[in-house]
């Protein structure tokens, strides 16, 4: 048994190379905290391809390891020899990042919203403790709510609170949106995965106040006393909210 670890391990460090030596090159970037007075202790969540591939080099290495990463698309454009053609290709091509990716993914630390059917467990519908529940809600944020539920959580020191169910953003007294968002909108993201940034933040933050959903990382994110800002500035560096590119993957062509 050892042995069969060790070969996969020894597989595993061959194929993601590329990665592994950015993070020999950048150890000064380990931490990556100099002057900061308070580090900020929750959990990233890039909600962005792009914002993720814009500025995970400035990104300091321990957050890089824990973050979570959602992305609108199938598992297999990562894998995928052959791409579609598209305005993305300046990310499929970037072997660094997309081993980076990879790594990400055999953590089981990347949400992938083209994925939702087969990788949704159906007994999260028999199990109360899965959070959100019922035909209405979407089998992808079913299973980001149950990932979350078995996901621990080092601020906390338990594991993740599962994802507030339709009920809690009806409520006009307990929902207080922190992101711009009217109860329609998460609704609708809940019911039918559009993906759009402040909504996903939005149901992030509402469920568990301990992860820090972000388009993309900017240095002063790691300082607790820069996280009272608006919360739309965390978003301004991105000409494009919302995209959608799960197209850009054809497993037939």
């Amino acid at each position: 048994m050892n042995d069969d670890k060790n070969i996969a391990c020894s597989q595993w460090a061959i194929k993601e190379r590329p990665f592994i030596e950015f993070c020999k090159k950048n150890t000064d970037n380990a931490v990556g905290v100099c002057g900061v007075d308070v580090l900020d202790e929750r959990r990233v969540v890039f909600v962005s391809l792009i914002g993720l591939h814009k500025t995970w080099k400035q990104t300091p290495l321990y957050i890089l390891y824990s973050c979570l990463i959602f992305l609108p698309m199938s598992r297999q454009w990562l894998y995928s020899k052959r791409k579609k053609r598209s305005n993305h290709d300046e990310i499929a091509n970037d072997n660094v990042f997309m081993s980076f990716l990879r790594f990400k993914n055999e953590q089981s630390f990347v949400f992938w919203a083209g994925d939702d059917a087969a990788d949704m467990d159906m007994e999260c519908d028999a199990n109360p403790h899965s959070g959100i529940q019922g035909d209405l809600f979407a089998p992808f944020w079913k299973n980001v709510s149950k990932r979350l539920s078995m996901l621990y959580d080092p601020i906390t020191r338990r594991n993740y609170a599962p994802l507030k169910a339709d009920d809690f953003f009806k409520d006009r007294v307990k929902f207080v949106s922190r992101f711009q968002n009217n109860s329609s909108t998460i609704l609708s993201e809940l019911y039918f995965v559009h993906m759009k940034f402040k909504a996903v933040q939005e149901i992030l933050y509402q469920s568990n106040h301990t992860l820090n959903a972000i388009v993309s990382f900017a240095p002063d994110r790691i300082n607790i006393n820069h996280n009272r800002r608006s919360p739309s500035s965390c978003h301004s560096t991105i000409s494009s909210p919302g995209f959608w590119i799960s197209a850009d993957y054809d497993p037939e062509t």
